[in-house]
């Protein structure tokens, strides 16, 4: 279908048609399907709605009988809340939900859509806030939420307690994390960790990484800060007080793009080899 630009690449991007064998073989050969095949379809298509039908009265029949409630179903541009192995609560969010955060009682969800949807974790009762550019991703504490905006090379914050953005730097973020007593954010283009205030949202320290590191995912717990390198392969722990990488790198075996701290061990993904990494954090 030609070379066509999309929101958020630079580059351009070659899009096909896929067709299917029905719609190809008359265009390949130039002619029309005889006539016998026509009437074979029709009959097929004619005694697969009689069947259709039949099964959806079979099924609306039996889930009357039982009187059983619909089961909850996850499906695109929604957040679900499971427990105990079980989905509870499906609701619906903007195009593409690409990360999400929790903090006194709301949850929020950052969509490539534009727009950041509040969901309160009491009734769910879902609130839209916009102005925050294309969110890549985001984290909150104490009230305040913190949205990357990767694409743009900005960082908005946004006031928990009314939904609205109260400002925006820029500041190139790839993943961001908030602890209460700072925000950090991970720049893959300069190789660093940055610290901001959790006062004036402003940088207030880094710490520079190898050259090549490529950090993306990134967790604080206040004691700890780590960041997971994507090109370099590595896991990283930084002291949060004097911006000093402790230990040594923790190789793996491909490249990481997201970590979560938990109580006792480090979760780390990796998007392109599909593996999921626990690390022992002593």
């Amino acid at each position: 279908a030609g070379a066509r630009r999309f929101k958020g690449f630079l580059d351009e991007w070659h899009v096909f048609r896929v067709m299917g064998p029905e719609l190809a073989a008359p265009s390949q050969a130039g002619s029309e399907p005889p006539e016998d095949g026509i009437r074979q379809r029709r009959l097929v298509l004619a005694l697969g709605g009689v069947i259709g039908a039949a099964l959806v009265i079979g099924l609306a029949i039996v889930v009357g009988m039982t009187a059983q409630p619909p089961v909850a179903a996850a499906g695109p541009n929604t957040v679900v809340r499971i427990e105990r192995d079980e989905l509870v609560n499906v609701v619906p969010v903007a195009r593409a939900p690409t990360a999400l955060a929790s903090d006194q009682g709301a949850l929020w969800v950052a969509s490539e859509a534009g727009t950041l949807t509040r969901i309160a974790l009491s009734d769910l009762d879902a609130q839209v806030v916009g102005g925050v550019g294309i969110p890549t991703a985001v984290a909150a504490a104490d009230g305040t939420v913190w949205v990357a905006q990767g694409y743009e090379g900005r960082v908005a914050r946004v006031d928990g307690a009314d939904a609205a953005v109260r400002d925006t730097q820029s500041l190139h973020a790839r993943g961001i994390a908030a602890d209460g007593s700072a925000v950090w954010i991970t720049d893959d283009i300069a190789d660093r960790v940055v610290r901001l205030s959790t006062e004036t949202g402003r940088e207030d320290g880094a710490v520079t990484l190898i050259p090549g590191s490529g950090p993306r995912g990134i967790d604080a717990t206040g004691a700890s800060v780590w960041v997971a390198n994507e090109r370099a392969g590595t896991l990283v722990e930084i002291d949060p007080s004097s911006l000093a990488l402790i230990g040594h790198e923790i190789g793996l075996g491909s490249g990481p793009t997201d970590v979560a701290v938990g109580t006792e061990a480090i979760w780390v993904t990796s998007m392109d080899a599909d593996v999921l990494y626990r690390v022992d954090p002593d």
